[in-house]
């Protein structure tokens, strides 16, 4: 079974499912502004993009200014300590990811994480799911001066793990992760099970789409 030279991972809604502890955090702060709490379904909706993107929307649903840099600032700093103090609860791997990953591993695969999330969540996160051992880097949204959609996250794994676009896959669930890997020249998968995975954008730049990790594992490690 072939396997890829590298393949690089979003982190949100691709590896680890971590909608419910973002959910919680959000509405910890929609609480503290007398705001009405939103189903976790509908946090799912916001999630992609990073921090600021998740907490732009739900300004913008609520019916306030997304444009408004103080409200805003407010929100991010809220949301900071409300999911710092619940980061990872109810956060799981996906269903067999954690065995892809083992496998891509020992098959040698160079695997890395490129996502939006501060790395003052991510890492720790990471740890507590036992998943950090298994991954060579991580460029994370704090990191560098860009974070996606804008390619230089990918381009900087490319160039720090010595791989080749044409070798390499990036796998995620947004339109951000798509257009990070169409600007870089790597192909991507988009993961159905996602949140960002309905929008249509998304679905046209990904080079293959999975519904489950067993697809993924298919897109990858073609027989």
């Amino acid at each position: 079974m072939i396997a890829p030279r590298g393949v690089l991972f979003d982190l949100d809604g691709t590896l680890v499912d971590t909608a419910p502890s973002i959910a919680q955090a959000v509405n910890r702060v929609l609480m503290e502004r007398r705001l009405p709490v939103q189903p976790e379904a509908v946090v799912r909706g916001w999630i992609g993009g990073g921090m600021e993107t998740l907490l732009q929307r739900s300004l913008r649903a609520l019916g306030m200014d997304a444009a408004d840099r103080g409200a805003l600032g407010e929100f991010v700093a809220a949301f900071r300590v409300h999911y710092r103090a619940c980061l990872g609860e109810g956060a799981a791997p996906y269903p067999d990811m954690p065995e892809l990953l083992e496998h891509l591993d020992e098959a040698g695969s160079v695997l890395a994480i490129v996502t939006n999330k501060p790395r003052e969540f991510a890492e720790p996160l990471l740890q507590r799911l036992g998943l950090d051992t298994r991954f060579r880097a991580m460029v994370c949204g704090d990191d560098l001066a860009r974070s996606k959609p804008d390619p230089l996250p990918v381009t900087t794994l490319l160039n720090r793990l010595q791989l080749a676009p044409t070798d390499t896959w990036l796998v995620g669930d947004s339109i951000a992760d798509m257009r990070a890997a169409q600007a870089a020249g790597v192909p991507a998968v988009l993961m159905a099970y996602g949140y960002g995975s309905d929008d249509p954008e998304a679905r046209a730049l990904a080079a293959a789409h999975a519904a489950d990790v067993a697809q993924l594992r298919a897109v990858l490690c073609p027989r």
